[in-house]
């Protein structure tokens, strides 16, 4: 990847400085000594994503960027307006990367850390400008979503962190956001596991479907040459007794076989709901992401 300088900017702090009895001259050291952190770790990321994707270690990328949250806490009463302006513009410039004809898996596996950072900048500073970050954050969030990556979660929890001041959260809301929320508040994250549960069920009754139909086929191939071993010396009125057995077996085994044919179907049949309802998400997820885009046009 290709990313610009880690260059910050120099206007007036965004909140009142340190204490009082601090002169100006500590003051401004703070200041830069601060600044200096936050580009270190983003110069660190930077460092960490700049490598074949197979090569990026996603853990360390995550890591880097709780730092850079935790560091931006601990410091709001220094950082400028201009900073987070400049932070917002360069990770916006490495997340946005994350989209297009090669998807970069690296990024979307830190998707969920970005939104972390987002989510501090944006209740330190809510009147920046936040329209690319939060687009991007949900589009991550539908990819993870297709993915079937829990992290999706995560990457919701932190959109719904943003501020309801933030001028994107709101035009976020005003398209479909709402919905997407009382999705996730009805336990969607929970179709995945449910369809999980089910296929595992699904595979379990085949498997003793198909060994019954194997039994019960060598029982019938079992009771044919036995028929025909004995019917030379039996006579008509001597009941065999292994024949009574295996056929009593047969019919248990079938009437087994039958009652696992259908709690089979049942499940099928949850499933295709559970697989409607994903899909029916999925749909409101593109429809959302349509109508935000079109909107910060």
């Amino acid at each position: 990847m290709a990313y610009t300088d880690t260059r910050i900017g120099d206007e007036s702090p965004h909140t009142p400085s340190v204490g009082a009895g601090v002169s100006e001259r500590e003051k401004r050291l703070s200041g830069v000594q601060s600044r200096e952190i936050l580009a270190g770790h983003l110069d660190r990321l930077l460092i960490q994503l700049d490598r074949p994707e197979a090569a990026v270690d996603t853990t360390s990328a995550r890591e880097t960027l709780m730092d850079l949250s935790a560091d931006i806490v601990s410091r709001t009463s220094i950082f400028r307006n201009s900073d987070y302006r400049w932070l917002l513009d360069r990770l916006t410039g490495v997340y946005g990367q994350g989209f297009g004809r090669r998807v970069q898996e690296p990024l979307v596996a830190t998707a969920a850390a970005y939104g972390q950072v987002i989510e501090t900048i944006s209740n330190a500073c809510p009147d920046q400008d936040y329209r690319e970050a939060v687009g991007q954050l949900f589009c991550y969030m539908s990819r993870l979503f297709r993915n079937r990556e829990d992290s999706w979660k995560l990457v919701y929890r932190h959109i719904l962190a943003i501020p309801d001041a933030v001028a994107a959260k709101q035009l976020l809301n005003r398209a479909l956001f709402v919905e997407i929320r009382e999705w996730a508040e009805a336990g969607v994250d929970n179709l995945f596991s449910i369809r999980r549960d089910l296929y595992e069920r699904i595979a379990a009754q085949t498997t003793r479907i198909e060994d019954l139909d194997r039994r019960i086929l060598d029982l019938t191939r079992g009771l044919r040459h036995h028929r025909r071993a004995t019917a030379a010396s039996a006579g008509s009125n001597v009941i065999d007794l292994q024949e009574v057995r295996d056929k009593r077996l047969i019919t248990t085994l079938e009437h087994e076989r039958r009652g696992l044919m259908e709690d089979r179907e049942g499940e099928k049949a949850v499933v295709a709901l559970v697989e409607s309802d994903i899909r029916e998400f999925e749909e409101m997820l593109r429809s959302t992401r349509r109508a935000y885009f079109v909107r910060t046009v």
